[in-house]
């Protein structure tokens, strides 16, 4: 058998839309832009899901540790953001002991300028090649009693919500700051904020001022530009780049060793210089696609909050928790859904739950029986360590299950997930009720019996039904109360008859109906059909004495229950020029609805305790056992080493037996509901009911039960379909009920 794998990734439930569903869920006024921010949306993904936004309605938003000052005209979503409050009320800009000479090259004023400006001087004053932040160096490179704490020490020192990337801002920066968003800069008592922008030697010059590199710019609450000496005091207000933000994790759980792909946003320009960074100090660089990151969980990492830092600018952080890693590979005990029915019209995912041990808590494949495709899909509930919960995928094919955790692959489960197509080949040929279906040894040729004389034939396993045809009986006994002499009379009655059972009769190599006729024969003479030509499956109809209501062939012998004289008999003499004969095996049931034999043991069930009996096989006059039960049961199957019937009411119910004689209530999941027809396919290991009210039930064992629902039934048809009988074929299952009502169970083979 060729495998083709069908993997669902078990996780947290995620959430994957489209841009337009994106649009759709996302409120774009831009009076909902501060409460988008705070559910944690990207600038970014508002400009670009929201045209009606523009950069300028961002100016004042709460975002990313401080508030938005500008914003790129573009719909990038990169601009800057300032604290809320200063760092330092009276800070010089740089320390008193610093050699002024290695700040020449600070002089860039441009927005953007400020974050640059700040790592040159940090690098320098901390002798650290890639550092970004200033610290109180160690190695007291200047001399004296060590640097003084000073401007840009205070900017990088600050940390607010989690953010510890901020800087001191560019003269242009600062001032843009100021105009754009003038209430938060108050309160200095200094009378104005340090900008990372020193004093350009030539713009001395020009000013008559003998100051060379030793001043710098600052900037008041009017936005009046000031040159100031750099070990004056003034203000330190932090700003920071708006930057990469992770719009969502595939997973928030994770697991050592797994794939992890990030959503994120406004990283595309510094895709260069990438970091992961992760709990207890872990960092990782990630695979950098056009839409995402990916990178792999390492060893050792604990949880807490996860974040990506790009050309040193941090993003938001992210909540993140760290699994264990399952002991060994997974091992399936029990999958909960045995049976999944699909069809072109009705198709509907069911949930499974798969029980065993050493799942991951994070990520497991779930492998189906599948097609070439081998498709993946996302399941929408995530895992314990003992249970998996997933989806069917509508793509699943019969077969063995499979589990694939971050150690191993189980083995197959022993259970297998068995998929039916469902049709309903009938259609509108009839509407009505049909009683009983029967299969010939081959599974071809198939014939469904119901009221109004109505026979319907299958020549090719059930997909396809026409009407059958019968012949005028020949009558025998000249003593008969009415005698047929008009094919049209014997027409009229049939269609004014009921057909109640049929059987097929390997020794015999003949389907064989009773029924009772109309008008004129009604209460008066009942009838039998045979087909002579299981290719024409044409009939000679022969009038009988006898009622009977059901049959089953066991062996060599065709048992019956007859109600005129309340028996079950053997069919004794068969011939075409004959009135069928019985033995008389036993007297007293009344109403038995249906049999049931294994290789020992002949089973009925029916009214009440009248219509419980069981008989060794092959059944004799001495082989008959009444058995006590005080419940109606329309039907019986027998399988898997259990008799399993069903009742119509309730009265009836789900009951089960290991001898047919001692029986006990069996369970459904959401309660047993009336059902009226069981069978068991041998081939399949399944139990399969039906009923009233679409009421379908499956097994694998007769004890317990699953309900599902099949499509809709004969929707031509304006009343209210049954399911009245139920016969296992090679492929699976063929019921047939009220309304001319015709479904076929077709098992879908893997391929091959």
């Amino acid at each position: 058998m060729r495998k083709n794998a069908l993997f669902l990734i078990i996780s947290t439930i995620i959430s994957i839309v489209s841009t337009s569903e994106i649009i759709a869920q996302t409120n774009c006024a831009a009076s909902a832009i501060q409460t988008n921010l705070d559910n944690g949306m990207s600038v970014q993904k508002l400009l670009e899901n929201c045209s009606s936004l523009q950069p300028s309605n961002f100016i004042r938003k709460n975002f990313a540790g401080g508030v938005i000052v500008y914003l790129d005209q573009g719909r990038n979503g990169t601009g800057i953001v300032a604290a809320n409050e200063d760092a330092n009320s009276n800070s010089t800009w740089l320390s008193n002991n610093l050699d002024l000479n290695y700040f020449s090259t600070l002089t860039p004023s441009f927005i953007g300028a400020g974050i640059l400006n700040t790592t040159r001087f940090c690098r320098i004053e901390g002798d650290q090649e890639n550092s970004t932040t200033c610290v109180v160096s160690s190695k007291q490179r200047w001399q004296g009693n060590g640097p003084n704490l000073y401007g840009f020490y205070f900017a990088t020192q600050y940390k607010n919500d989690g953010y510890s990337d901020w800087y001191m801002p560019s003269l242009d920066e600062l001032k843009t700051g100021i105009t754009n968003v003038e209430e938060i800069f108050t309160g200095c008592p200094s009378g104005g904020w340090w900008t990372s922008t020193q004093v350009p030697q030539d713009y001395i010059s020009q000013a008559n001022q003998n100051e060379n590199v030793i001043s710098a710019f600052a900037v008041n609450s009017d936005s009046v530009v000031q040159v100031v000496n750099k070990l004056d005091g003034r203000c330190v207000r932090p700003f920071r780049t708006v930057g990469p933000w992770i719009n969502d994790l595939s997973h928030n759980i994770l697991e050592a060793g797994m794939k992890v792909n990030i959503d994120a946003s406004n990283y595309g320009n510094y895709a260069a210089n990438i970091e992961i960074q992760l709990p207890n100090g872990k960092k990782v660089v990630p695979q950098i696609l056009s839409d995402s990151l990916i990178f792999i969980v390492p060893n050792g990492v604990t949880s807490g909050k996860l974040r990506m830092v790009v050309n040193g600018v941090q993003s938001n952080q992210v909540d993140i928790t760290i699994a264990p890693k399952p002991a060994g590979v997974p091992k399936i005990d029990s999958i909960s859904v045995h049976m999944y029915i699909k069809s072109a019209t009705f198709a509907r995912d069911k949930l499974m739950t798969i029980t065993g041990e050493n799942f991951s808590l994070v990520e497991n494949k779930v492998t189906f029986a599948g097609d070439n495709a081998g498709n993946t899909v996302l399941a929408l509930q995530t895992a314990t360590s003992n249970q998996i919960h997933v989806q069917i995928p509508s793509t699943a094919l019969t077969g063995p299950i499979h589990v694939t955790n971050s150690v191993g692959e189980s083995e197959a489960s022993e259970d297998t997930l068995h998929v039916f197509e469902v049709s309903t080949p009938a259609g509108t040929l009839t509407k009505n009720k049909l009683n009983q279906v029967a299969v010939d040894s081959t599974g071809k040729v198939m014939v469904a019996v119901g009221d109004n004389g109505t026979i319907l034939k299958s020549e090719d396993r059930g997909k396809t039904w026409t009407d059958s045809t019968f012949v005028v009986p020949f009558i025998k006994n000249p003593d008969h109360q009415v005698r047929i002499d008009s094919t049209k009379i014997f027409m009229n009655a049939m269609k004014n008859g009921r057909i109640h059972t049929v059987v097929y009769s390997k020794t015999w190599k003949n389907f064989i109906a009773w029924g009772e006729l109309g008008t004129p024969f009604k209460g008066k003479r009942e009838f039998n059909m045979q087909n002579n030509d299981p290719s024409r499956l044409s009939w000679n109809s022969n009038v009988t004495n006898d009622l009977i209501l059901r049959s089953i062939a066991v062996g060599n012998q065709v048992i019956v229950s007859n109600l005129n004289n309340r028996s079950i008999s053997s069919l004794k003499e068969f011939g075409d020029r004959n009135i069928f004969k019985f033995d008389i095996l036993q007297s007293g049931p009344n109403e038995i609805m249906a049999f049931a034999a294994d290789s020992s043991t002949i089973v009925t069930v029916g009214q009440n305790s009248v219509s419980f009996y069981n008989s060794t096989v092959p059944a004799t006059s001495l082989s008959w056992v009444k058995q006590p039960f005080d419940n109606n049961l329309r039907s019986v199957a027998y399988g898997n080493g259990v008799f399993a019937a069903v009742g119509p009411d309730t009265d009836g119910g789900f009951f089960y037996s290991n001898n047919g004689a001692k029986w006990s209530s069996a369970t459904c999941n959401g309660g047993c509901k009336p059902n009226s027809a069981v069978a068991y396919n041998e081939k399949f290991g399944l139990f399969f009911t039906g009923g009233p009210s679409l009421s379908n039930y499956y097994s694998v064992n007769g004890r317990q039960w699953a309900e599902f629902t099949l499509p809709t039934r004969n929707p031509n048809s304006p009343c209210t379909a049954t399911i009245n009988h139920i016969k296992p074929t090679g492929e699976g299952f063929i019921m047939v009920g009220g309304c001319g009502y015709v479904v076929r169970l077709v098992r879908i083979e893997p391929e091959h």
